[in-house]
C-alpha cells in the first residue's frame, strides 16, 4: 500500500491563494461571488470544476497535481456554499 505524502502550502500557493489573483483588496474569487446569483455562481463554480479535472496533466509546464488541487479547491467553494443555502431553506421552512 502506497502511503499518501502531506501536500505542504508554500508561501507561493498557486492553488489557494494565487498572487496575481489577490492584488488589491479582495480576491476576484469574491468579487465574481458577490456579482452573480447563486445559481450562476454555483454554474461558475461547477464550470471550474470540470475545466480543471479534464485539463489535469495535460496543459504543457503544468503538473496534474496543480489542476487536480485546483478543482479540489472549487469543490471546497460549492460544498460551502450549497450547505449554506441548504441551512438557509431549513431556517425559511
Amino acid at each position: 500500500m502506497v502511503k499518501e505524502k502531506v501536500i505542504p502550502i508554500t508561501k507561493n500557493d498557486t492553488i489557494n491563494n494565487p498572487s496575481h489573483y489577490t492584488a488589491g483588496k479582495e480576491e476576484v474569487i469574491d468579487i465574481i461571488d458577490k456579482s452573480l446569483s447563486d445559481q450562476q455562481y454555483i454554474g461558475y463554480l461547477k464550470g471550474n470544476i470540470l475545466k480543471y479535472l479534464l485539463r489535469a496533466g495535460k496543459k504543457q509546464g503544468s503538473a496534474a497535481t496543480e489542476d487536480m488541487g485546483k478543482a479540489t479547491w472549487y469543490i471546497n467553494r460549492l460544498h460551502r456554499r450549497l450547505f449554506t443555502i441548504e441551512q438557509e431553506q431549513k431556517k425559511n421552512d
